[in-house]
């Protein structure tokens, strides 16, 4: 663990389906959610306003990915994010989970 991405800019990954709902998850965005196995590959973002704290982040997190199992997400220092009020910075976040990660590829709302 403690791995340190750089700031991904594209979705590159033959285990994840690219497609238009996908992608509109990740432009743009200030936040980006990867893959802790593969930390190029994009799973979604957000763009962050002011209040959006890090439990609800994992609440995001849940909407964006079908999560089996339990999970935790790490910024690109390496370092645990703990669900709680404090507020969330921009940058990259790593969803370490031990079973495979699936992008819901139901309909977001905009």
């Amino acid at each position: 663990m403690g791995k340190n991405p750089a700031t991904p800019t594209t979705l590159d990954s033959g285990a994840y389906p690219v497609n238009s709902r996908t992608m509109s998850r990740a432009i743009d965005r200030t936040v980006f959610i990867c893959d802790f196995q593969v930390p190029s590959t994009v799973l979604g973002g957000l763009v962050l306003t002011k209040g959006v704290a890090s439990a609800t982040f994992y609440a995001v997190v849940e909407i964006v990915l079908v999560i089996q199992s339990n999970y935790f997400i790490q910024n690109s220092d390496g370092d645990t994010v703990p669900r709680n009020a404090e507020p969330l910075l921009p940058g990259t976040y790593l969803v370490d989970i031990d079973t495979l990660v699936q992008v819901n590829n139901e309909n977001v709302l905009a």
